[in-house]
């Protein structure tokens, strides 16, 4: 699964750290946080494109770089407010989602789920023809050399499929492409269920 990048932006250690420790720890999105000091959180995003930032909103730094952000990366990356007290509406809704610094990890997540874009998962309408001839012929247990010589490609050239098939598929395991294969009408079981064992 491929990582989403989340941005956390204050100038509070501790409270950095702690949402740095509650991001690493949750298991629904495969997250990379990164720590930006507020005042290198617009270039710090455009060079990034996060999935998401969350910045202290009791910063007037923080605040400046969001109005930046939200006029050049127009929508790319969900922003998430931090406060610890009574903020001014405004300031309250200029951002996607809020979250108070007393709130546990189910509203990060809860934030996380509302504002953040997740890739789609790829399935085989994103598969070219020769990708799925070669899944097949992996889920059916032939070697890089065997796909090769019976489709008529270079051995490079089949792991360089392979790779881009594990690429968008991320699925990197023969089993992983069994099941995805049968799954995806790519393959019946009896076409794999008469393979001799080697």
């Amino acid at each position: 699964m491929k990582r989403l990048t989340v941005i956390v932006a204050s100038e509070a250690p501790i409270l950095t750290a702690g949402l740095l420790s509650v991001i690493s720890d949750i298991k629904e999105f495969s997250l990379e946080p990164v720590k930006v000091r507020p005042a290198d959180l617009f270039r710090t995003a455009q060079r990034l494109k996060p999935a998401a930032i969350i910045a202290d909103l009791s910063d007037s730094t923080v605040l400046s770089e969001l109005n930046h952000i939200k006029t050049d990366l127009s929508g790319n990356s969900a922003l998430i407010g931090l406060y610890h007290s009574a903020l001014p509406p405004a300031t309250m809704t200029s951002v996607d989602a809020t979250l108070s610094i007393y709130d546990g990890a189910s509203a990060l997540i809860n934030a996380l789920k509302q504002t953040v874009v997740l890739p789609a998962k790829l399935g085989p309408n994103d598969l070219t023809p020769r990708e799925k001839e070669i899944i097949q012929r992996v889920v059916k247990g032939l070697s890089n050399k065997e796909i090769a010589a019976e489709i008529n490609l270079s051995v490079n050239t089949v792991m360089t499929h392979r790779r881009n098939i594990a690429s968008k598929l991320r699925i990197h395991s023969p089993a992983g492409l069994t099941i995805f294969a049968i799954a995806s009408k790519l393959v019946s079981l009896d076409e794999i269920s008469n393979i001799p064992t080697r």
